[in-house]
């Protein structure tokens, strides 16, 4: 997920996406769901701010420059 030494976001992007897709299917095990009920608050309030800036359409080379 880094390139030589610096993080590549488009690889970070991706990777929190599948993290929340299985936070999603744990939700589903009743004595796991409250803690990952609050879990998947901020991680749904974190993506609504990352959506909120070009940052995901950079990451995923989709910005074109004016």
């Amino acid at each position: 997920m880094s390139g030589e030494s610096t993080p590549l976001l488009s690889g970070a992007v991706p990777i929190f996406q599948e993290l929340i897709a299985g936070w999603k299917r744990l939700q589903e095990v009743p004595h796991l769901m409250p803690i990952v009920t609050i879990g998947l608050a901020w991680a749904s309030e974190y993506t609504d701010r990352m959506d909120k800036t070009k940052a995901y359409a950079i990451a995923m080379c989709q910005f074109r420059l004016i």
